[in-house]
């Protein structure tokens, strides 16, 4: 393919990139989701804080200690509105506390404070009777604050910075392994539960992102064939930039939309923060924590980048190349049947690499499906960013897609112009590999037959 194939690349670049942004369905869709992205936090949260707004019916507050100090506990709820009128009193008898309760008719709850000495750990329980009008949510929801506080006040009181005690309270392992042992399975230990969280996230991520790019550029492919707006285009463009403009095109726009979302997320999670004081819990604190995603760094970050954007233009080749095909758009699923199958048997095989990772262990077909063509786009990223790809699988992994996207680039090169042209039944991939073949002999002979 020499430079001339790509004449009249800009061209098709800026009129595909202005029918997007014309297409009222699709500038809809994307302002529905990125409408639907920013909400989403601040309704979770109006949600939470809706069930938090109403009145706790507890009033007082029993503490019976067996720690050995005095915890002032009323400090927990002092900057909580709906807990700081509670009123905590010590007691040393629990039977007269229930007493007390039950007799005087108070909406009042009992804290037992205990050490479990055996696993060194607090243990607070708190009673309460929903006879007298508590409900279970208050005394749940006062466990929790008293717990939450509780942690705060042990570091407080310690002087000491919060992440050294994170650092201290981690779980410490012994293990004894023999040399060779450990050479052999450096590397290829399963991935915890949390790291699956993220190489699962990415790997939908990139398939969103592909199957999005690549049906848009089928779409508009046939579209344009059919309403033969394609050889208005062939009579100033070669039909390789015809179809690579569309496909870089098309790529920014779908990637403009998940920025769009992304950006929207951002931004509502900001604003359920300050507004309702709500973060997402779990999730995405546990993924960002340093001992799960070990391989994130700028490099590797633009590495997945690099991987994931080689990924959507294969795909969108081969999606494009097959759109081609179609002269109908009732024809299209037909059309389609082969890069359909082409990128479900990618995305399968990659959700199979996934599970064994995350129950065995990073053996050969998860090596495999880091570094072959149709796989590595899914599978790379997330075992880059959790420490499971090798640098020399991941430069293997590049080189392999850069090879693949260079020579689908050359196929389409030597299909395009006849598959884009042609009418009736879409053209097989036999047919496509004999126009190749033909168009090659073509080209050695001078444009002689």
């Amino acid at each position: 393919m020499n430079k001339g194939e790509l004449r009249g690349f800009s061209h098709v670049f800026r009129f595909t990139l202005i029918q997007a942004i014309r297409s009222k369905s699709l500038v809809i869709t994307m302002v529905l989701m990125v409408v639907v992205a920013t909400l989403a936090f601040p309704i979770m949260g109006l949600m939470e804080s809706k069930g938090k707004s109403k009145k706790c019916d507890i009033k007082k507050v029993y503490v019976k200690s067996d720690l050995g100090v005095d915890i002032p506990f009323k400090e927990a709820v002092q900057d909580k509105k709906e807990y700081s009128s509670i009123v905590f009193e010590d007691i040393t008898d629990i039977k007269e506390a229930k007493k007390s309760i039950t007799q005087k008719k108070e909406k009042a709850v009992i804290l037992e404070c205990s050490l479990n000495l055996e696993e060194g750990s607090y243990i607070f329980h708190i009673s309460y009777n929903a006879a007298k009008g508590i409900d279970s949510s208050d005394a749940e929801e006062l466990g929790e604050i008293i717990k939450k506080w509780f942690n705060t006040y042990k570091v407080n009181a310690l002087n000491v910075n919060k992440d050294i005690i994170d650092t201290l309270e981690r779980e410490v392992y012994a293990e004894s392994v023999s040399v060779e042992e450990f050479t052999k399975s450096e590397g290829k230990t399963a991935i915890s539960e949390a790291q699956y969280q993220v190489v699962y996230f990415l790997m939908m991520l990139a398939y969103m992102v592909i199957i999005m790019a690549a049906n848009m550029v089928a779409s508009k492919i046939v579209e344009e064939k059919t309403n033969r707006i394609v050889e208005y285009l062939m009579t100033t463009v070669r039909p390789m930039a015809l179809i690579l403009g569309k496909i870089v095109a098309t790529i920014l726009v779908v990637v403009s939309e998940f920025i769009f979302i992304a950006v929207g997320l951002f931004v509502g999670k900001n604003v359920s923060k300050e507004l309702f004081d709500y973060t997402l819990k779990g999730g995405l604190s546990i993924i960002m924590d340093g001992n799960i995603i070990k391989g994130l760094s700028v490099t590797n970050a633009v590495i997945c980048v690099i991987v994931i954007a080689l990924g959507i233009l294969l795909y969108s080749m081969i999606s494009g190349l097959f759109g081609a095909t179609v002269s109908k758009i009732d024809e299209m699923q037909q059309g389609m049947k082969t890069f359909q199958i082409i990128i479900l048997t990618g995305f399968f095989a990659s959700f199979a690499s996934l599970m064994i990772m995350s129950n065995v262990e990073i053996n050969e077909y998860v090596i495999f499906t880091m570094i072959c063509p149709i796989t590595s786009m899914f599978v790379l990223p997330g075992a880059l960013i959790v420490g499971k790809a090798t640098t020399v699988i991941t430069i293997f992994a590049l080189i392999l897609l850069v090879l693949t996207n260079v020579l689908v680039m050359i196929f389409v090169s030597l299909v395009y112009e006849s598959v884009i042209v042609s009418n009736g039944e879409p053209t097989t991939l036999k047919q496509m590999i004999g126009i190749a073949k033909a168009s090659n002999r073509l080209k050695r002979n001078g444009g002689k037959n």
